[in-house]
């Protein structure tokens, strides 16, 4: 991919080799020091599964030792993982087949991800809560249907939830097929017996040969194209969609994001249960029991999930002065995009007050494509399009092969149409200003809804969701809804100081307030992020019982 001086598109160069094998990943961890910390889990007692993963010396990084929070090294992962292994073998659990987990962050967690990698078993991680929200139906069916041979949950109330739904009518089965393999792990003890249920507190306590003990590498039988995680992303839109990642997009994602302190960020990029994002940040700093003793731990956060503006990085590092804090991005389909292989620039580049998240790492094409589908131009923003070896290439509804308008391929290779609004500049900074399907068009042209929610964020430190709705005369309107009016302000106060920052030629909707809504609290999709569908439905409702608040035309026009 030749570079334009003048075209926004560009090349990082060329991928960082990567083994053929999630197992390799965690392999190079014991490889480098297997007495090195590989867990940490602040909040587990010391001595929790010790048994299982056996005896060790850690050197463990944190101001709390193995004597008082609970931490393993890579040498008692890897035990820990060949003796929950040699269990699963026991109870007739094939290679290959899918793993899916109800399990909270925690040591267990981690141990079957290792176990996942030595039998090459595709994971489908769940949050506990899962099992008992309405809304999640949809996507247990899915993951129901694809006939998981392990299914890990934390209580016997979890695993009885898991019968009534493996009870339920599944899809037609051919009468070739025979009953899959099933072992059920609970976490916590049974009070009795259950059918097709082990209790990993009672495997904690088996004895196992040193055979059992150990891992071959070379019996690690994984490929490149088998799917070894699946995850289940919404984004803004509330509908699940289903995220196959396979060996070769964690592998080479992991060696791009390769860091000096080996095993020290693939954790993260591996695990896939997390969730950190920038609108979280302010919801931790008002949080009562939030004080920098208990983040002492922490050395680097990477802000993502939403559109970062210089004003909440610096916000954020006057409140976190200990960790290095820097902007990023990531997305459920592709991670290891950009970065600072020559260093963070002091200040952060930003483009109208959006901080940049980097530039293109190696192994990363980028291109940005404007509204007309052409290759924008340098500093023009546009929808970005990526292609790496660490972005999956389809969606669970699309079969291998078929068309998308997502996922397409040229002369330069596979790319990904993101979604996001993006802009490339000279220097080869990339800055994330928006979302396509976000964007506000009406009378006056195209509004960004970042412009109108970082500069009422930045000047009366509340937080701030633009929704778009339609007008008859004007076109979309953007209607800024805040957490609360600070004290002191008025609407017409922070509609003034917009037009004074920003210009008159926005035609700005009414300023309203979660309790206005009807809100306690900002309404959330399945993935963490502000639900701006519900966000909008409020608001239409709010105007229908007090026309006032909007125009009149609108609540006539919707209804």
């Amino acid at each position: 991919m030749t570079p334009s001086r003048s075209l926004a598109q560009l090349d990082g160069g060329p991928q960082a080799p990567y083994g053929s094998s999630v197992w390799s990943i965690l392999q190079n961890g014991v490889d480098v020091n297997p007495d090195r910390a590989a867990l940490i889990s602040a909040q587990q007692p010391p001595g929790h599964l010790g048994h299982l993963v056996g005896p060790g010396l850690v050197q463990s990084p944190a101001v709390r030792g193995p004597d008082e929070i609970l931490t393993w090294s890579y040498a008692q992962m890897r035990r820990g993982a060949a003796r929950l292994a040699t269990v699963l073998a026991r109870h007739g659990v094939p290679p290959h087949s899918t793993l899916l987990s109800f399990i909270p962050h925690s040591a267990e967690w981690a141990l079957l991800l290792w176990v996942s990698a030595v039998r090459c078993l595709t994971v489908i991680s769940q949050m506990p809560q899962a099992l008992r929200l309405p809304e999640k139906t949809a996507e247990l069916r899915t993951c129901f249907a694809m006939m998981p041979a392990v299914i890990v949950v934390q209580d016997e109330a979890a695993a009885q939830l898991v019968d009534e739904t493996k009870a339920a009518p599944q899809p037609a089965r051919t009468s070739n097929d025979t009953t899959p393999p099933f072992l059920g792990l609970c976490l916590s003890r049974l009070s009795e017996p259950r059918r097709g249920w082990i209790s990993l507190a009672d495997v904690a306590e088996m004895s196992f040969t040193d055979s059992e003990s150990a891992i071959n590498p070379s019996d690690v039988d994984d490929r490149l194209d088998r799917v070894a995680q699946i995850f289940f992303t919404s984004g803004s839109s509330g509908t699940p969609k289903g995220v196959p990642k396979t060996v070769k997009n964690l592998a080479a994602c992991t060696a791009t994001m390769a860091d000096p302190q080996p095993g020290s960020t693939v954790g993260v990029i591996i695990g896939g249960n997390f969730a950190a994002l920038a609108s979280t940040m302010p919801l931790l700093l008002e949080n009562r029991n939030f004080s920098l003793e208990k983040i002492t731990s922490l050395r680097r956060i990477v802000l993502g999930g939403e559109i970062i503006t210089k004003d909440f990085l610096s916000r954020a590092r006057e409140v976190l002065p200990g960790p290095v804090v820097l902007p990023g991005f990531g997305m459920s389909e592709v991670a290891g995009l950009f970065g600072w292989l020559g260093g963070v620039p002091d200040p952060i580049p930003n483009y109208n007050g959006v901080v940049s998240c980097g530039k293109p790492l190696p192994g990363t094409r980028i291109r940005v494509v404007n509204e007309k589908g052409l290759v924008a131009s340098l500093g023009e923003a546009g929808e970005m399009h990526v292609g790496t070896e660490g972005t999956v290439e389809r969606y669970m509804h699309t079969q291998p092969g078929g068309k998308s308008d997502t996922f397409y391929e040229d002369e330069f290779g596979p790319w990904f149409t993101t979604g996001d609004i993006s802009v490339l500049d000279e220097a080869g900074y990339v800055y994330i200003v928006g979302r396509k399907k976000e964007l506000i068009r009406n009378v006056t042209g195209i509004i960004q809804p970042h412009t109108i929610e970082s500069c009422l964020s930045a000047a009366f430190n509340v937080q701030t969701c633009v929704v778009a709705l339609p007008s008859p005369m004007n076109g979309d309107v953007p209607y800024p809804i805040v957490a609360r009016l600070p004290e002191g302000v008025s609407p017409g106060d922070m509609r003034e100081h917009f037009i004074n920052a920003v210009g008159s030629s926005y035609s700005l909707g009414t300023i309203l307030t979660l309790e206005q809504l009807g809100m306690k609290s900002w309404p959330l999709t399945a993935t963490g992020k502000v639900f701006k569908r519900e966000l909008e439905r409020a608001a239409v409702e709010c105007m229908r019982k007090d026309p006032r608040l909007g125009l009149a035309s609108y609540a006539i026009a919707s209804s």
